[in-house]
């Protein structure tokens, strides 16, 4: 009796079909999680631009009169037949407008897209700034982003010609280097150059 049941007990065991193997959901780790925000606000702050705050501050056109003289030979002047003045607000966000309009592109569109590129540039810097100040990964590196993606006067100033978006972009590459170098975490101190360009 003992040898049969055995036999039967085998071929049970034969007959069952083996466990199926279940394999476990990784989660998003929340380095992951802060990247997909980010660039989900990084949309929305370019759409508000394009679509729900479209501006351009007439001042810039002061800027844009000087690099079209640049380009064409007439030095930094207003008025080609005046003396040259300083009149532009900005000696580095100018010289960015003429070697773009030297390149041939449109000013007003430039202009505008180059402070949404730094809009966005200025987000990510906001991020990594947070996260050198927590020290950890989380949603919250992510607020100041979020800020910046829904605030109207921010998003007007960014893409309004002007230079507050330059401004803004090098002050937070400055903070975020200023950690990265005390904590020497960089080799060479950059944050020299963006005080350089600041000036």
């Amino acid at each position: 009796m003992r040898k049969s049941t055995g036999i039967f007990e085998r071929l049970r065991q034969t007959e069952e079909p083996p466990p199926a193997r279940t394999r476990a959901v990784k989660p998003i780790d929340l380095v992951t999680l802060d990247i997909i925000i980010l660039g989900i606000l990084m949309f929305i702050f370019i759409l508000n631009c394009v679509v729900g705050f479209v501006f351009l501050e007439e001042d810039a056109f002061i800027d844009f009169r000087y690099a079209t003289n640049l380009v064409d030979g007439d030095g930094f002047v207003f008025n080609t037949s005046e003396e040259p003045v300083e009149g532009y607000s900005n000696f580095l966000w100018l010289m960015i407008l003429y070697v773009f309009h030297g390149a041939g592109s449109n000013l007003v569109a430039t202009g505008r897209i180059i402070g949404i590129m730094l809009g966005i540039g200025t987000m990510y810097m906001s991020y990594l700034a947070v996260r050198d100040i927590t020290k950890r990964n989380g949603i919250l590196n992510v607020l100041p982003s979020a800020m910046i993606a829904f605030s109207p006067p921010l998003i007007y100033w960014f893409q309004g010609g002007l230079e507050p978006a330059l401004f803004s972009f090098l002050i937070m590459t400055l903070v975020h280097l200023h950690f990265k170098e005390t904590e020497g975490a960089a080799n060479f101190p950059l944050s020299g150059i963006i005080c350089f360009l600041l000036a």
